[in-house]
């Protein structure tokens, strides 16, 4: 997910929850009535009254219910983390003994060989997939400025590096990188005249 749409989600989300609550809040004060005494015991609602009584409409109230549940399972899916897979078994363990290597401190030393070999800030690791198919992301937000041909390299020689550390196992290094964070503009009181 992206920074946007992931500044989005969360800007949906809270105020989804702001109305929640409101509505929530307002149904309480209607019901015990705290804060004033003024409203109506009941809501003359016109035409709508008349709409809650066709045979349909308990079907229609149901079928919105069960696609707005599915959709919120849907989202709640969607934003699950992948399965982490925190150590790797190595290919020459026997059964007296086992060799585990852990991929967080692989990850952690990658993502400090690549900061200081490409032109990336913010430099983040984790391990996701399967025990059968480990993949080690690395996450880095380009440098302004940054060129290809230096970030293709240092990967090159993160993927290098890590065929080293684990020659017979098919963990696989995946490098993900986000665009340059934008610099605010800088407003100032003087005009400058060319």
């Amino acid at each position: 997910m992206s920074r946007r749409l992931a500044a989005l989600d969360r800007t949906v989300v809270l105020l989804l929850a702001v109305a929640l609550l409101a509505a929530g809040l307002l149904a309480l004060e209607w019901r015990f009535r705290l804060v004033s005494s003024d409203y109506p015991d009941q809501i003359e609602l016109g035409g709508a009254g008349a709409l809650a009584e066709a045979p349909w409409w308990p079907w229609a109230v149901a079928a919105v219910g069960l696609l707005l549940g599915l959709l919120g399972l849907v989202w709640l899916v969607k934003h699950l983390d992948r399965p982490s897979v925190p150590e790797v078994g190595l290919p020459l363990s026997r059964p007296d003994g086992r060799l585990r290597v852990d991929l967080s401190s692989l990850g952690s030393a990658l993502a400090d060989q690549l900061g200081t070999l490409a032109p990336v800030d913010h430099v983040r690791a984790r391990s996701i997939g399967t025990q059968d198919h480990p993949v080690l992301q690395l996450r880095a937000d380009l440098a302004p400025g940054a060129r290809g041909r230096d970030v293709q390299d240092a990967a090159v020689r993160c993927a290098a590096d890590l065929r080293r550390a684990l020659p017979d196992t098919d963990v696989q290094l995946q490098l993900l990188l986000d665009a340059p964070a934008r610099r605010p503009l800088r407003r100032t009181a003087t005009a400058r005249v060319e």
